[in-house]
């Protein structure tokens, strides 16, 4: 399922103080997590593959495959391809916390070059993305670009392609408090 290896990872009292200290993940949660984790991921490596699989089930009605990778590219922040279970449990626990904590992930899916703008074009992959694992079908990009201009019509923001201009987080995180535009934003 994306993870492939030998049972040769293990599980640092470093690695657990830090999970411990950044989550309110239990001692015994963690050991639970990571035993789910080696028991799919082998060599220690959650890959791409994996989330892949998982959207799938959990979106049957769609088609999860450009928002699995758009959201594992957003995680695996070293470009190594895979993440760790420390990457692994940190994404958990955001997706598993408030509102606002689950939305400033969004954004980072969003914000596919980490300039901390989201600007006209990944906002338009991003939208396609979303709609995709809505089951929402189309040939081009003119609905993702209508939603698109939508969100940042909601700002004035001025659109243009040369990527000086675009949402901030805080901007964002505004649009997702919008029921209407949310809607267009989160799976």
């Amino acid at each position: 399922m994306g993870c492939k290896g030998s049972k040769s990872v293990i599980k640092s009292n470093k690695n657990m103080d830090f999970l411990l200290a950044n989550t309110n993940f239990s001692e015994a949660k963690i050991n639970e997590l990571y035993d789910g984790f080696i028991e799919e991921c082998h060599d220690g490596k959650l890959r791409k593959k994996f989330l892949e699989d998982t959207y799938k089930e959990m979106y049957q009605d769609g088609d999860p495959i450009d928002f699995s990778h758009l959201f594992f590219e957003s995680l695996d922040t070293d470009k190594k391809g895979y993440l760790t279970f420390t990457q692994f449990v940190m994404a958990l626990k955001d997706l598993e916390s408030d509102i606002e904590t689950q939305y400033r992930l969004l954004f980072r899916v969003y914000d596919m070059n980490r300039n901390k703008i989201i600007d006209m074009n990944e906002m338009i992959k991003g939208i396609k993305a979303v709609d995709k694992i809505k089951g929402i079908k189309t040939k081009d990009d003119k609905l993702a670009k209508d939603k698109a201009i939508k969100v940042f019509d909601y700002f004035e923001k001025k659109i243009n392609t040369n990527k000086t201009n675009g949402l901030s987080e805080s901007e964002f995180l505004k649009a997702c408090a919008d029921k209407e535009l949310c809607s267009i934003l989160k799976p």
